[in-house]
């Protein structure tokens, strides 16, 4: 649950010199040499067998024209947005697709049907970093179907292989509506099922272009089915895309804005990215203000750069429509050919606007920052199962550090990630928090905390530097309820109506607690999901099988006490033997007494 980074190095570059030296990439752990190994090992093993014969590649795993329910909806909660009209291949939606044509870049993104505006936002601005999105895209056959693709999923890199079904919006010719309107079965398809305009969910905006929505096909199966990658931070998104470290920060509670603008937000795309939101009190889920922002949805900030002494944020709606109509929007007064020139920025409602500093921190409420690292960072941690309580209180030294030099530090404190085993997760909210202290000997010395109310799904506290010694993070795990069912009654509820879906996520389940250095390997959850899944037949077997592993227990508990009770009873002989002498002895001695008495009387 901690995560600590150290430098290798005894010092760090300066803000100026870290612009030119630091190449934010991907977090360099083992995990990510061995799951780019995994994955290409897999897509060509997949493509070989394919082509032998002489079939494309399906993912029984997760087949959405198979088993389109399983991969719409969540354990618990059912698709209830409009349904795919089908499923097709690539070849079979495109004209020359090209898995990705001129680069990987933040206006390609556009949001499809399902609600992952926070994740098409984490995307946009990983777009900013170069070669992010490529390194991620590890290995693909086209031919064949076959896509390779690496996330980080709790502090780790996993690979994720698909196929290259697609959904589409509209339902073949010979049972569409539309058909009445549109007669002609070709042209029916050329209009409504041909391109990236055809696709039910994420597309790019190149009619041939597929990387955007294989990529999102890849990050659902990691968890899942749509349903459960709907509403989320864009923070952990970008978490998930390249292994950084996200940090919510509240508009209100930034002391100067000016410093935040020079010392972290003028930092876009060296080593940070940035997310914005817009959460008020009376704000709708995604509804449209006066000013053309949409609240409770997530932006991706593409730039921040100052030019002729003003500060201007470049930002991008993930609809890819729908933007600012402030100061310095498509076609205000503000725009000369001059500062077209400057910002680079052509009008059109392509989701991509510019806003002025003072009203982006006028506006929105809310900023995801992600710290991104490079190779001169480690990654240390260590995941355990913890039992909370109420009310909460402070658990000290649950984690322990030791740096053996001065060095720059970010500590995360993290849940295992619920969306994996979405149904699962039980009634319970989560509220972290953590102190740090520099401990010597008896002596702690307070460091930093973070204890705002958050229930995300980690916290992080960062330091520019920390002296070399040993430490001590204490914990705080904050429990609210919610309404959800606890997991061993949604199995019992579900189980036996989706076996399938239920398998799936226990073993996600299983796999988020086996890391866990202090694991309670008796508790299974598949064991209970088992009960659900028994014929009358295997219940019986079942039943008798327990009766004889109890009979045979106490069978052998009584052989194991029967030798004891045999030494317990030679023991007691012994003793009583031993009495007996005892007795003997002492009658001798009285008898003894006796006649000496009777001689001295008689003497």
């Amino acid at each position: 649950m901690a995560r600590s980074k150290n430098s290798n190095k005894a010092t760090r570059p300066t803000s100026k010199s870290i612009e030119q030296v630091t190449k934010p990439s991907l977090l360099a752990t083992e995990s990510l040499s061995n799951a780019i190994a995994a994955c290409n090992a897999e897509v060509a093993e997949i493509a070989e067998e394919c082509r032998a014969n002489n079939r494309a590649f399906r993912d029984i795993e997760f087949d959405i024209a198979g088993n389109e329910y399983d991969c719409l909806s969540s354990l618990t909660d059912t698709w209830d947005s409009s349904t795919p009209g089908g499923a097709l291949r690539v070849r079979q939606i495109f004209k020359n697709p090209i898995f990705c044509d001129d680069g990987f870049d933040a206006s390609d993104i556009q949001q499809g049907t399902t609600g992952n505006c926070w994740f098409l936002a984490a995307l946009a601005s990983v777009c900013s970093v170069p070669r992010v999105i490529e390194n991620i895209c590890v290995a693909r056959d086209e031919k064949v179907g076959v896509y390779g693709f690496i996330f980080f999923k709790d502090g780790e890199w996993q690979h994720v292989i698909i196929d290259d079904q697609l959904f589409v919006t509209h339902t073949d010719f010979d049972h569409a509506y539309e058909s009445y309107v549109i007669s002609d079965k070709n042209k029916y398809k050329e209009l409504l099922r041909t391109g990236s305009q055809a696709l039910f969910f994420g597309k790019s905006s190149s009619a041939r272009e597929t990387w955007l929505p294989l990529l999102e096909k890849a990050y659902t199966k990691l968890h899942g089915d749509y349903k459960s990658v709907e509403g989320g931070f864009t923070g952990e998104g970008i978490e998930d895309l390249t292994g950084g470290v996200s940090t919510k920060v509240l508009m209100t509670d930034i002391l100067d804005y000016d410093r935040f603008w020079d010392e972290e937000f003028s930092r876009t795309n060296v080593d940070t990215l940035f997310s914005a939101y817009i959460m008020k009190k009376y704000s709708g889920m995604e509804s449209l203000s006066n000013n053309g922002l949409v609240h409770c949805h997530a932006y991706s900030i593409l730039k921040a750069v100052k030019v002729n002494g003003i500060r201007f944020v470049m930002m991008r709606n993930p609809w890819g429509q729908h933007e600012w109509n402030g100061r310095w929007s498509d076609g205000s007064k503000e725009w000369t050919p001059e500062w077209m020139a400057a910002l680079d920025h052509k009008f059109g409602d392509d989701g991509c606007f510019w806003m002025q500093y003072e009203d982006f921190i006028e506006e929105f409420t809310e900023i995801d920052q992600t710290r991104l690292y490079d190779a001169t960072w480690y990654i240390n941690q260590e995941w355990m199962e913890y039992r909370t309580s109420w009310p909460a209180f402070w658990d000290e030294g649950i984690f322990k550090f030791t740096l053996t030099q001065d060095s720059p530090v970010n500590l995360v404190l993290a849940k295992s990630d619920e969306r994996y085993f979405h149904g699962l997760e039980g009634p319970y909210n989560f509220g972290l928090r953590l102190k740090v202290y520099h401990v010597d000997g008896e002596n702690r010395e307070f460091v930093g905390q973070f204890v705002r109310q958050y229930y995300g799904r980690s916290i992080s506290l960062e330091f520019k530097s920390l002296k070399a010694g040993s430490y001590d993070v204490d914990v705080m795990v904050v429990r609210t309820t919610y309404g959800q069912q606890g997991a061993e009654q949604v199995i019992s509820d579900i189980g036996a109506s989706r076996p399938d879906k239920l398998l799936q996520i226990c073993k996600n389940f299983n796999a988020s607690r086996a890391k866990a250095v202090n694991l309670n390997s008796k508790y299974d959850i598949l064991d209970k999901a088992k009960e659900t899944q028994s014929t009358e037949f295997e219940l019986a077997r079942q039943r008798e099988a327990k009766a004889k592993r109890e009979e045979l227990e106490a069978q052998l508990a009584a052989e194991e006490a029967q030798p004891e009770d045999e030494e317990e009873a030679e023991r007691n002989d012994e003793e009583n033997e031993g009495d007996n002498e005892e007795e003997n002895e002492e009658e001798d001695n009285y008898e003894e007494d006796n006649d000496d008495s009777d001689e001295h009387v008689e003497g």
